[in-house]
């Protein structure tokens, strides 16, 4: 493989027009050269990307970098996790953010409780949807939710 087109394929790693083969030895290739003048950063890292992927069950990074809460739990060591599920027993750490984000948006109805005349209650509509909230799952949307920094907070993008 000459140079030129080695540098092509390392320059679209993901691309699916070429070969696993093809993608190895160009690898190989570009590492074998005396400078890499003509390759960025980005393309390297790209490249180490893929490689780990390759190799490992990497977890993926959220757009705007980061891990989401599922690639979190999924590197967590078993210890971690067994402190993590007996505190999400207790306290899921969804429960909230999800009604925050999804479901206190929705308009509320004022009903009156047929048992209990003159009592009143706001109510969301998917408060009443047989146990599915038409705004989804609430663990499913957690899981999908960029992780918190050391901080404790989520990192805005």
């Amino acid at each position: 493989m000459k140079i030129g087109k080695a540098c092509a394929i390392f320059l679209q790693i993901d691309s699916d027009k070429y070969t696993m083969e093809e993608k190895g030895e160009a690898i190989f290739r570009v590492a074998q050269m005396p400078t890499h003048n003509g390759i960025n950063k980005d393309a390297m890292l790209k490249v180490i990307d893929w490689l780990l992927r390759l190799a490992y069950d990497v977890p993926a990074m959220t757009p705007h970098g980061g891990m989401n809460n599922y690639d979190r739990i999924m590197c967590m060591t078993p210890e971690k996790l067994a402190e993590f599920l007996t505190d999400a027993e207790y306290r899921p750490p969804w429960v909230d953010d999800f009604g925050k984000e999804c479901c206190d948006k929705c308009k509320t109805e004022t009903v009156t409780v047929m048992e209990e005349p003159h009592k009143t209650l706001e109510v969301h509509p998917c408060d009443f949807t047989d146990g599915e909230c038409p705004h989804g799952n609430e663990v499913a949307w957690w899981l999908a939710q960029r992780a918190p920094t050391k901080e404790g907070k989520n990192r805005e993008g």
